[in-house]
């Protein structure tokens, strides 16, 4: 995913400035970019809650289509619900974007979660909806079922999927990650978590393509209850352009609440390939590894906050060990083929920034 475009920049001061004067009101927009876009232009989205969780909905931004996506759409499956904070979650590639909503109940089962899938396409002035998933649905067939508290779709991540090599005007599959940080792996493991991936065309069809946790035995860690694997995700591909393959489509999995010798929810990253078994490439990043400075400590959660681009991961810790939180930038090579190269650190105080403020790192993008 790229660096925040001016234009998206812009549109993020524009959309604070309206929760300020008052047009819209209740928690932050939380923005991300996508991919550049087969016209060349950038796509936008944001999460906007109206009347303190009463409604919300994205924003959306893509060369002159200036609209918003929410329940109340056609093709936009589900009600606007108290409660459902549908947006909570946004991603896009150059092709589709997915709107999580996280809180969606299933039936009778509460917090179990959705998510809606469009293509950048527009019809009628509107993104065109392909599919809505939950783990209760036949039309997309995901594994599992749809259980309180799963809070499927808290965290999304979508990436292109090249079959062939081309431009980056040509048009591509995707691939999405969904976190379900919720998700009980067993009667005793509450908050185990776990991962769906799904593939979606060029021509809109969608497929889940995997379903990760940390309960085979070929994946690092144990699952635990707590754990909440899955929630942040990041999907990148670290070659654009390139066909996909094992070693360039690349997912990072947080798992904050993952114990690490006597570290109590020191939080823990796994890094897995989008393609192929998932235990034959997986690498656990934690403070003292690939480079990241430091070592476990106590309630850090490493992997609450996470971004990737092409060429590196990048990791926030504000729950410290530093006092103000920093974001540290590991070279996606060092995780990958063994390299050494040197990881950046953001720390209030050094490089020019002030030594002010409180959790730096919260969100990265």
């Amino acid at each position: 995913m790229s660096t925040l475009r001016p234009r998206a920049a812009l549109t993020s001061t524009l959309l604070a400035a309206a929760l300020v004067t008052g047009v819209l009101c209740g928690s932050p927009a939380q923005a991300i970019t996508g991919d550049a876009a087969n016209d060349g232009a950038f796509a936008f989205t944001a999460r906007l809650d109206i009347g303190n969780g009463a409604r919300a909905c994205s924003g959306y931004l893509r060369g002159t289509t200036n609209t918003s996506i929410n329940q109340g759409k056609d093709g936009v499956v589900g009600t606007m619900e108290k409660g459902d904070r549908f947006g909570t979650s946004v991603a896009a590639s150059p092709e589709h974007l997915a709107v999580g909503t996280p809180h969606e109940a299933i039936g009778e089962k509460t917090d179990a979660g959705a998510v809606q899938i469009l293509a950048h396409k527009v019809t009628g002035g509107f993104p065109t909806p392909l599919v809505d998933a939950d783990q209760n649905d036949s039309a997309l067939t995901i594994s599992g079922s749809a259980e309180t508290g799963d809070q499927f779709a808290h965290a999304l991540s979508m990436t292109s999927h090249r079959t062939v090599a081309g431009n980056s005007t040509a048009a591509t599959e995707s691939v999405l990650a969904i976190g379900v940080p919720g998700e009980a792996l067993e009667t005793d493991i509450k908050e185990g978590g776990r991962v769906v991936t799904v593939k979606i065309t060029a021509a809109g069809k969608a497929a889940q393509l995997d379903d990760l946790s940390q309960a085979p035995a070929d994946i690092i860690g144990t699952p635990e209850a707590g754990d909440r694997f899955g929630q942040q995700v990041a999907a990148v591909s670290t070659a654009p352009g390139a066909v996909a393959t094992t070693s360039n489509a690349l997912l990072a999995v947080g798992v904050p609440g993952e114990d690490v010798g006597t570290a109590t929810n020191s939080g823990s990253l796994i890094a897995f390939s989008l393609l192929g078994n998932a235990g034959d490439r997986e690498q656990a990043v934690e403070p003292g590894t690939f480079g990241l400075p430091g070592t476990p400590g106590a309630n850090q959660k490493v992997g609450t906050n996470l971004h990737a681009t092409g060429a590196h991961l990048y990791l926030g810790m504000p729950n410290g060990p530093t006092t103000y939180g920093a974001v540290h930038t590991v070279p996606w090579a060092n995780i990958t083929s063994g390299a050494t190269d040197a990881v950046t650190t953001y720390e209030p105080g050094k490089g020019g920034l002030p030594a002010a403020g409180v959790n730096f790192g919260a969100v990265i993008r």
